[in-house]
């Protein structure tokens, strides 16, 4: 199946009612700069911020976060920096690896220095 994006190329992606839209080629353009995305939802259960920092996977998680926190910020592991954490002033930081990554946990630091 690898390859086969070219001939499998009508996926068709479904919007649920009450789910906010997603615009994945301005998102891809972002990570790839190496950008921080943000995504708000002023109805969203927890008037809360977050920050996703994480790898490939980050990106599956993007929907669900954006449903339950107002504002959600994503950026890649690759281009985190603690001064993200001064600039968006989360109430929550998620830190998502995959487990291949896992020994990379301790090259991340969420110390903000005062």
């Amino acid at each position: 199946m690898v390859g086969l994006r070219f001939a499998f190329n009508d996926d068709t992606e479904y919007i649920v009612d009450g789910t906010g839209v997603m615009d994945w080629g301005k998102y891809t353009q972002e990570q790839n700069l190496g950008e921080v995305s943000y995504f708000e939802n002023e109805s969203a259960k927890v008037a809360k911020t977050v920050l996703l920092v994480g790898d490939s996977y980050r990106s599956s998680m993007i929907p669900a976060l954006s449903e339950t926190f107002s504002k959600v910020y994503v950026v890649h592991r690759a281009s985190y920096s603690t001064d993200i954490i001064d600039r968006v002033k989360p109430e929550y930081i998620i830190s998502e690896y995959v487990e291949r990554y896992s020994s990379d946990i301790k090259t991340i630091s969420f110390m903000i220095e005062s």
